[in-house]
Protein backbone atom coordinates (compact mmCIF):
# COMPACT_ATOMS: atom_id res chain seq x y z
CA UNK A 1 0.00 0.00 0.00
CA UNK A 2 2.97 1.95 1.03
CA UNK A 3 4.65 1.32 -2.34
CA UNK A 4 1.48 2.54 -4.37
CA UNK A 5 1.04 5.50 -2.26
CA UNK A 6 4.59 6.60 -3.06
CA UNK A 7 4.42 5.54 -7.02
CA UNK A 8 1.05 7.91 -7.08
CA UNK A 9 2.69 10.40 -5.21
CA UNK A 10 6.32 10.37 -7.66
CA UNK A 11 3.73 10.66 -10.32
CA UNK A 12 1.57 13.94 -8.89
CA UNK A 13 5.33 15.34 -8.47
CA UNK A 14 6.52 14.64 -11.80
CA UNK A 15 3.58 15.87 -13.70
CA UNK A 16 3.36 18.88 -11.04
CA UNK A 17 7.30 19.69 -12.51
CA UNK A 18 6.25 18.97 -16.18
CA UNK A 19 3.12 21.59 -15.55
CA UNK A 20 5.50 24.24 -14.14
CA UNK A 21 8.45 23.63 -16.90
CA UNK A 22 5.56 23.80 -19.96
CA UNK A 23 3.64 26.57 -18.53
CA UNK A 24 6.24 28.72 -16.81
CA UNK A 25 10.07 27.69 -17.63
CA UNK A 26 9.47 26.93 -20.85
CA UNK A 27 7.84 29.66 -22.30
CA UNK A 28 9.70 32.11 -20.39
CA UNK A 29 13.08 30.88 -21.98
CA UNK A 30 10.95 30.93 -25.66
CA UNK A 31 10.27 34.58 -25.03
CA UNK A 32 14.06 34.99 -24.05
CA UNK A 33 14.98 33.45 -27.36
CA UNK A 34 12.43 35.19 -29.32
CA UNK A 35 13.69 38.90 -27.74
CA UNK A 36 17.63 37.78 -28.09
CA UNK A 37 16.06 37.54 -31.82
CA UNK A 38 14.66 40.50 -32.22
CA UNK A 39 17.48 42.45 -31.04
CA UNK A 40 19.65 41.06 -33.55
CA UNK A 41 16.84 41.82 -35.92
CA UNK A 42 16.94 45.62 -35.14
CA UNK A 43 20.59 45.49 -34.79
CA UNK A 44 20.52 44.16 -38.44
CA UNK A 45 22.42 40.93 -38.02
CA UNK A 46 19.44 38.49 -39.60
CA UNK A 47 22.34 35.94 -40.00
CA UNK A 48 23.00 35.32 -36.27
CA UNK A 49 19.18 35.75 -35.10
CA UNK A 50 17.73 32.61 -37.96
CA UNK A 51 19.41 29.99 -35.98
CA UNK A 52 17.79 31.38 -32.63
CA UNK A 53 14.41 31.80 -34.44
CA UNK A 54 14.61 27.84 -35.91
CA UNK A 55 14.98 26.95 -32.18
CA UNK A 56 11.58 28.26 -31.49
CA UNK A 57 9.77 26.91 -34.54
CA UNK A 58 8.49 24.17 -32.28
CA UNK A 59 5.84 26.72 -30.85
CA UNK A 60 2.80 25.77 -32.57
CA UNK A 61 1.64 28.66 -35.20
CA UNK A 62 -1.75 28.57 -34.22
CA UNK A 63 -0.34 30.68 -30.92
CA UNK A 64 0.91 34.36 -31.32
CA UNK A 65 4.25 33.81 -30.20
CA UNK A 66 4.35 30.76 -33.08
CA UNK A 67 3.23 33.29 -35.57
CA UNK A 68 5.54 35.44 -35.01
CA UNK A 69 8.60 33.28 -34.94
CA UNK A 70 7.47 32.64 -38.72
CA UNK A 71 7.09 36.11 -39.42
CA UNK A 72 10.47 37.22 -38.28
CA UNK A 73 12.14 33.75 -40.21
CA UNK A 74 9.96 35.33 -43.62
CA UNK A 75 11.76 38.31 -42.71
CA UNK A 76 14.84 37.38 -41.64
CA UNK A 77 15.23 34.96 -44.93
CA UNK A 78 13.91 37.20 -47.67
CA UNK A 79 16.84 39.93 -46.27
CA UNK A 80 19.44 37.21 -46.80
CA UNK A 81 18.12 36.68 -50.24
CA UNK A 82 17.28 32.59 -49.04
CA UNK A 83 14.16 32.87 -51.52
CA UNK A 84 13.10 29.76 -51.72
CA UNK A 85 12.71 28.87 -47.67
CA UNK A 86 11.81 32.09 -47.13
CA UNK A 87 8.62 31.75 -49.36
CA UNK A 88 7.33 28.43 -46.99
CA UNK A 89 7.29 30.30 -44.61
CA UNK A 90 5.12 33.36 -46.22
CA UNK A 91 2.95 30.98 -47.16
CA UNK A 92 1.98 30.05 -43.63
CA UNK A 93 2.05 34.02 -42.60
CA UNK A 94 -0.51 34.24 -45.69
CA UNK A 95 -2.48 31.59 -44.30
CA UNK A 96 -2.79 33.21 -41.24
CA UNK A 97 -5.92 35.25 -39.69
CA UNK A 98 -4.01 38.89 -39.00
CA UNK A 99 -5.06 40.88 -42.39
CA UNK A 100 -1.84 43.08 -41.66
CA UNK A 101 0.63 40.00 -41.67
CA UNK A 102 -1.28 38.46 -44.66
CA UNK A 103 -1.13 41.58 -46.55
CA UNK A 104 3.15 41.74 -46.12
CA UNK A 105 3.29 37.74 -47.10
CA UNK A 106 1.27 38.36 -50.04
CA UNK A 107 3.50 40.92 -50.93
CA UNK A 108 6.59 39.44 -50.48
CA UNK A 109 5.40 36.25 -52.12
CA UNK A 110 4.90 38.51 -55.10
CA UNK A 111 8.30 40.51 -54.79
CA UNK A 112 10.19 37.37 -54.20
CA UNK A 113 8.81 35.88 -57.53
CA UNK A 114 9.72 38.76 -59.49
CA UNK A 115 13.57 37.95 -58.07
CA UNK A 116 13.39 34.84 -59.21
CA UNK A 117 12.32 35.53 -62.31
CA UNK A 118 8.79 33.87 -62.55
CA UNK A 119 7.04 36.85 -63.83
CA UNK A 120 3.54 34.90 -64.36
CA UNK A 121 3.50 34.19 -60.38
CA UNK A 122 4.59 37.17 -59.62
CA UNK A 123 1.60 39.30 -61.54
CA UNK A 124 -0.59 37.19 -59.90
CA UNK A 125 0.43 37.94 -56.48
CA UNK A 126 1.26 41.34 -56.97
CA UNK A 127 -2.15 41.97 -58.46
CA UNK A 128 -4.00 40.22 -55.79
CA UNK A 129 -2.41 42.24 -53.13
CA UNK A 130 -3.29 45.31 -54.81
CA UNK A 131 -6.53 43.70 -55.22
CA UNK A 132 -7.38 42.48 -51.99
CA UNK A 133 -5.13 45.45 -49.88
CA UNK A 134 -5.61 48.65 -51.01
CA UNK A 135 -4.29 51.23 -48.66
CA UNK A 136 -1.66 48.94 -46.42
CA UNK A 137 2.38 49.60 -46.20
CA UNK A 138 3.48 47.78 -49.26
CA UNK A 139 1.38 49.16 -51.89
CA UNK A 140 4.06 51.66 -53.62
CA UNK A 141 6.79 48.76 -53.06
CA UNK A 142 4.45 46.36 -55.13
CA UNK A 143 3.12 48.72 -57.78
CA UNK A 144 7.08 49.59 -58.66
CA UNK A 145 7.74 45.62 -58.50
CA UNK A 146 4.27 45.08 -61.06
CA UNK A 147 5.67 47.86 -63.39
CA UNK A 148 9.19 46.04 -63.61
CA UNK A 149 6.89 43.03 -64.05
CA UNK A 150 5.08 44.23 -66.98
CA UNK A 151 7.97 45.97 -68.34
CA UNK A 152 9.70 43.17 -68.68
CA UNK A 153 7.09 40.81 -70.15
CA UNK A 154 6.56 43.23 -73.03
CA UNK A 155 3.44 44.96 -71.59
CA UNK A 156 5.02 48.67 -71.20
CA UNK A 157 2.24 50.83 -71.33
CA UNK A 158 0.63 48.73 -68.28
CA UNK A 159 3.73 49.25 -66.96
CA UNK A 160 4.06 52.79 -67.15
CA UNK A 161 0.68 52.96 -65.65
CA UNK A 162 2.00 51.15 -62.52
CA UNK A 163 4.98 53.36 -62.05
CA UNK A 164 2.48 56.33 -62.39
CA UNK A 165 0.28 54.94 -59.36
CA UNK A 166 3.98 54.21 -57.37
CA UNK A 167 4.96 57.85 -57.73
CA UNK A 168 1.99 58.52 -56.16
CA UNK A 169 2.25 56.33 -52.71
CA UNK A 170 6.05 55.95 -52.88
CA UNK A 171 7.74 58.01 -49.29
CA UNK A 172 10.86 59.72 -49.99
CA UNK A 173 13.80 56.95 -50.51
CA UNK A 174 15.25 54.03 -52.70
CA UNK A 175 12.32 53.03 -54.16
CA UNK A 176 10.97 56.58 -54.89
CA UNK A 177 14.46 57.21 -56.81
CA UNK A 178 14.18 54.15 -58.39
CA UNK A 179 10.68 54.47 -60.15
CA UNK A 180 11.46 58.12 -61.12
CA UNK A 181 14.22 56.84 -62.99
CA UNK A 182 12.86 53.82 -64.66
CA UNK A 183 9.66 55.80 -65.13
CA UNK A 184 11.40 58.41 -67.25
CA UNK A 185 13.55 55.65 -69.09
CA UNK A 186 10.24 53.81 -70.28
CA UNK A 187 8.43 57.32 -71.18
CA UNK A 188 11.33 58.22 -73.36
CA UNK A 189 11.67 54.62 -74.91
CA UNK A 190 7.82 54.91 -75.58
CA UNK A 191 7.31 58.63 -77.19
CA UNK A 192 10.58 57.60 -79.38
CA UNK A 193 8.94 54.03 -80.69
CA UNK A 194 6.57 53.74 -83.01
CA UNK A 195 3.65 53.06 -80.91
CA UNK A 196 0.77 55.71 -81.04
CA UNK A 197 -1.35 55.47 -77.64
CA UNK A 198 -3.65 57.58 -76.02
CA UNK A 199 -0.63 60.25 -74.98
CA UNK A 200 0.43 61.23 -78.62
CA UNK A 201 -1.34 61.25 -82.22
CA UNK A 202 -0.50 61.46 -85.56
CA UNK A 203 -0.52 63.90 -88.41
CA UNK A 204 -1.01 63.65 -92.25
CA UNK A 205 1.88 65.56 -94.05
CA UNK A 206 0.25 67.92 -96.25
CA UNK A 207 1.73 70.03 -99.66
CA UNK A 208 3.56 72.81 -97.93
CA UNK A 209 4.43 71.50 -95.09
CA UNK A 210 7.27 71.75 -93.28
CA UNK A 211 8.60 70.07 -89.93
CA UNK A 212 9.62 73.47 -88.52
CA UNK A 213 5.63 74.74 -89.44
CA UNK A 214 4.18 70.78 -87.88
CA UNK A 215 6.66 71.57 -84.92
CA UNK A 216 5.43 75.00 -84.02
CA UNK A 217 1.96 73.89 -84.62
CA UNK A 218 2.11 70.82 -81.79
CA UNK A 219 4.87 73.38 -79.45
CA UNK A 220 7.52 71.16 -79.90
CA UNK A 221 10.56 70.76 -81.74
CA UNK A 222 11.78 69.81 -85.40
CA UNK A 223 14.40 67.55 -83.66
CA UNK A 224 11.83 65.64 -81.37
CA UNK A 225 9.92 64.93 -84.66
CA UNK A 226 12.86 63.69 -86.42
CA UNK A 227 13.50 61.33 -83.11
CA UNK A 228 9.92 60.14 -82.95
CA UNK A 229 9.61 59.25 -86.58
CA UNK A 230 12.96 57.80 -87.81
CA UNK A 231 13.74 60.98 -90.06
CA UNK A 232 16.91 61.31 -90.96
CA UNK A 233 17.01 65.07 -92.50
CA UNK A 234 14.26 67.56 -93.15
CA UNK A 235 12.14 66.40 -95.55
CA UNK A 236 8.96 65.00 -95.39
CA UNK A 237 6.03 64.36 -97.87
CA UNK A 238 2.56 64.71 -98.55
CA UNK A 239 0.65 61.57 -97.50
CA UNK A 240 3.34 61.20 -94.64
CA UNK A 241 1.88 60.12 -91.38
CA UNK A 242 3.92 61.29 -88.47
CA UNK A 243 3.60 60.57 -85.01
CA UNK A 244 3.45 63.73 -83.58
CA UNK A 245 3.27 64.32 -79.21
CA UNK A 246 -0.38 65.20 -77.75
CA UNK A 247 1.18 67.60 -74.89
CA UNK A 248 3.42 70.29 -73.71
CA UNK A 249 7.09 70.17 -72.28
CA UNK A 250 7.29 71.95 -69.14
CA UNK A 251 10.59 71.97 -67.01
CA UNK A 252 10.31 72.37 -62.84
CA UNK A 253 13.90 72.63 -61.23
CA UNK A 254 14.36 72.46 -57.84
CA UNK A 255 17.36 74.35 -55.75
CA UNK A 256 17.16 72.54 -52.52
CA UNK A 257 17.39 68.88 -54.50
CA UNK A 258 19.30 70.08 -57.47
CA UNK A 259 16.99 68.19 -59.85
CA UNK A 260 15.16 69.24 -62.90
CA UNK A 261 11.86 67.54 -63.38
CA UNK A 262 10.09 67.39 -67.19
CA UNK A 263 6.75 67.20 -67.23
CA UNK A 264 4.57 66.30 -70.39
CA UNK A 265 0.99 67.48 -70.51
CA UNK A 266 1.34 68.57 -66.75
CA UNK A 267 2.48 64.76 -65.54
CA UNK A 268 6.57 63.46 -64.64
CA UNK A 269 8.34 62.17 -67.50
CA UNK A 270 11.71 62.43 -66.74
CA UNK A 271 14.41 63.52 -64.51
CA UNK A 272 17.74 65.14 -64.25
CA UNK A 273 20.26 66.25 -61.95
CA UNK A 274 21.51 69.08 -61.89
CA UNK A 275 23.37 71.82 -60.77
CA UNK A 276 22.42 75.33 -59.43
CA UNK A 277 23.24 78.51 -57.88
CA UNK A 278 25.80 78.62 -55.19
CA UNK A 279 24.55 80.25 -51.89
CA UNK A 280 21.07 79.51 -53.31
CA UNK A 281 21.68 82.28 -55.41
CA UNK A 282 19.23 80.99 -58.70
CA UNK A 283 16.80 83.14 -59.18
CA UNK A 284 12.96 81.22 -58.08
CA UNK A 285 9.66 81.89 -60.04
CA UNK A 286 8.37 81.44 -63.88
CA UNK A 287 10.35 81.60 -66.25
CA UNK A 288 10.40 81.05 -70.35
CA UNK A 289 13.00 80.02 -72.53
CA UNK A 290 13.51 82.39 -75.45
CA UNK A 291 17.29 81.54 -76.63
CA UNK A 292 18.15 78.29 -78.12
CA UNK A 293 21.96 78.03 -78.67
CA UNK A 294 23.90 75.09 -79.56
CA UNK A 295 27.70 75.46 -78.67
CA UNK A 296 27.00 78.47 -77.17
CA UNK A 297 29.26 81.33 -76.79
CA UNK A 298 29.99 82.72 -72.98
CA UNK A 299 29.81 86.58 -72.33
CA UNK A 300 31.98 86.51 -69.36
CA UNK A 301 33.51 89.44 -67.75
CA UNK A 302 32.80 91.66 -71.18
CA UNK A 303 34.62 89.26 -72.98
CA UNK A 304 32.91 86.96 -75.46
CA UNK A 305 34.58 83.58 -75.19
CA UNK A 306 34.46 81.33 -77.87
CA UNK A 307 32.82 77.45 -78.09
CA UNK A 308 35.46 74.72 -77.64
CA UNK A 309 37.85 77.77 -75.19
CA UNK A 310 38.78 75.73 -72.64
CA UNK A 311 37.68 79.13 -70.29
CA UNK A 312 34.18 78.33 -72.13
CA UNK A 313 31.95 76.41 -69.19
CA UNK A 314 29.06 76.10 -70.80
CA UNK A 315 28.96 72.98 -72.53
CA UNK A 316 27.17 72.35 -75.58
CA UNK A 317 23.73 74.00 -75.43
CA UNK A 318 22.17 76.90 -73.62
CA UNK A 319 18.65 77.69 -73.21
CA UNK A 320 17.85 81.49 -72.35
CA UNK A 321 15.42 82.86 -70.32
CA UNK A 322 13.63 86.40 -70.99
CA UNK A 323 14.25 89.83 -69.86
CA UNK A 324 14.75 90.66 -66.96
CA UNK A 325 16.52 87.24 -66.47
CA UNK A 326 18.10 87.14 -69.98
CA UNK A 327 21.62 86.09 -68.19
CA UNK A 328 20.10 83.05 -66.57
CA UNK A 329 19.20 79.71 -68.31
CA UNK A 330 20.06 75.56 -68.99
CA UNK A 331 23.39 74.90 -70.19
CA UNK A 332 25.48 72.18 -70.44
CA UNK A 333 28.86 72.14 -68.20
CA UNK A 334 32.47 71.83 -69.03
CA UNK A 335 32.84 70.55 -65.06
CA UNK A 336 30.87 67.79 -64.60
CA UNK A 337 31.64 67.50 -60.70
CA UNK A 338 29.51 69.82 -60.14
CA UNK A 339 26.40 68.09 -60.66
CA UNK A 340 23.92 67.64 -57.65
CA UNK A 341 25.65 70.61 -56.16
CA UNK A 342 24.84 74.82 -55.56
CA UNK A 343 27.83 75.65 -57.55
CA UNK A 344 27.44 78.21 -60.41
CA UNK A 345 27.02 81.61 -60.51
CA UNK A 346 22.52 81.21 -60.81
CA UNK A 347 22.19 79.28 -63.81
CA UNK A 348 20.71 75.51 -63.91
CA UNK A 349 23.43 73.05 -65.14
CA UNK A 350 23.34 69.79 -66.90
CA UNK A 351 25.66 67.23 -68.15
CA UNK A 352 26.31 67.61 -71.76
CA UNK A 353 24.74 64.48 -72.93
CA UNK A 354 21.21 65.76 -70.32
CA UNK A 355 21.28 69.23 -72.02
CA UNK A 356 20.96 67.89 -75.49
CA UNK A 357 18.25 65.46 -75.02
CA UNK A 358 16.49 68.13 -73.09
CA UNK A 359 17.01 70.78 -75.95
CA UNK A 360 15.38 67.97 -78.11
CA UNK A 361 12.07 68.61 -76.03
CA UNK A 362 11.83 72.02 -75.06
CA UNK A 363 10.53 74.90 -78.27
CA UNK A 364 11.14 78.70 -77.38
CA UNK A 365 8.43 79.68 -74.92
CA UNK A 366 8.46 76.90 -73.39
CA UNK A 367 7.68 77.51 -69.28
CA UNK A 368 10.31 76.91 -66.88
CA UNK A 369 9.41 77.18 -63.12
CA UNK A 370 12.73 77.66 -60.26
CA UNK A 371 11.54 76.53 -57.15
CA UNK A 372 13.36 76.36 -53.44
Amino acid sequence: MRHKIFFIGMILVLTAVLLFWFLTVRPRAMERRLETALELIRSGDCRQAVPVLRRLLSTSPDTVQGREVRLFLARCLTRLEDYSEASGFWEEVAAGEDRLQKAEAVFYLGWIAERRGERKAARERLELYLQFYPGSPWEGRARLTLAMVKKASGDQVGARSDYRKALEVLPPGDDLLQARKELGELNLSLLLSPVVDEENRTYTVRAGDSLAAIAHTYNTTPALLQKMNGIPGEIIRPGQVLKVPGFRFEAVISKSRNTLTLLYGGSFFKEYSVGTGRDNCSPTGEFVIVTKLINPPWIHGGEVIPPFDSRNILGSRWMGFSDPYADFGVHGTTEPETIGTQSSDGCVRMLNRDVEELFMFLPRGTRVVIEE
